[in-house]
């Protein structure tokens, strides 16, 4: 059972640090159009649309593909 738990731990984390790499995107991007940065404008908006992805979308999928099958 420890086994289980490390693997749910990980996963979890793992889910936890790309919300956190999206919220940083996401900074950047708001930043970059306030024109707080020297970034490209596409640059910015790239971050941006990757922030909401990394935040939104891709911890779902993660959860959806390590979810325990039924028995």
């Amino acid at each position: 059972m420890a086994a289980d738990e490390n693997k749910a731990r990980g996963r979890y984390f793992a889910m936890a640090l790309v919300r956190l790499a999206g919220a940083f995107l996401l900074a950047i991007g708001v930043l970059g159009i306030m024109g707080e940065t020297t970034w490209p404008n596409w640059a910015v908006w790239l971050a941006l649309v990757a922030g909401l992805i990394c935040i939104a979308v891709i911890p779902q999928r993660m959860a959806r593909r390590w979810r325990t099958p039924p028995e």
